[in-house]
C-alpha cells in the first residue's frame, strides 16, 4: 500500500514538473526560423501518434523520416501556385508536381530519406484512399 502511494505521488510530482516546464518555455526568445521549425516538429509528432491526420507545412526543405514523417499523402494549398520537388536521399530530382488551391497531388508515397522542397505552405493529409461521397 506505502509502494503505491509512493509511486503516485511521484508520478503526481512528475507531471506537475512537465506543466512547469511548458509555462516556462518563452516563445518570444525564440526567432522565425526556430518557431517554424518548432510547429513543424509538433505537426510530424502529432502525425506519427495519429492524433492529427493533416498537418500544414511551411515553405521549405524537409527530410522524409526526420522532419516529415515517411507514409502516403494527399497534398494541397491554399497558394496561387505551389511547387514540390521531391528528392531521393542520392540527391537525384525523382518527382515534381505543381499546384494550386483548386488543385492538389492526390496521392504521394514519401520514404525515409527523400528530401521535399515546397516553394509555399502546403497541406499534408494521410492519404486514406479513394472515397465517393
Amino acid at each position: 500500500m506505502k509502494k503505491g502511494i509512493s509511486v503516485l505521488l511521484v508520478c503526481a510530482f512528475v507531471l506537475s514538473l512537465s506543466v512547469a516546464v511548458a509555462e516556462d518555455v518563452d516563445l518570444s526568445a525564440m526567432t522565425l526560423d526556430e518557431l517554424i521549425a518548432l510547429k513543424t516538429a509538433i505537426a510530424g509528432e502529432l502525425m506519427n501518434r495519429d492524433e492529427i491526420k493533416e498537418a500544414a507545412i511551411p515553405s521549405g526543405v524537409y527530410v522524409v523520416g526526420q522532419d516529415i514523417p515517411a507514409g502516403s499523402y494527399s497534398i494541397a494549398t491554399s497558394s496561387i501556385l505551389a511547387s514540390i520537388m521531391i528528392y531521393e536521399s542520392s540527391g537525384d530530382l525523382s518527382n515534381m508536381f505543381a499546384i494550386d488551391s483548386s488543385d492538389g497531388v492526390g496521392k504521394i508515397a514519401l520514404t525515409d530519406g527523400q528530401r521535399v522542397e515546397l516553394s509555399a505552405e502546403c497541406t499534408f493529409s494521410v492519404y486514406a484512399g479513394i472515397s465517393f461521397e
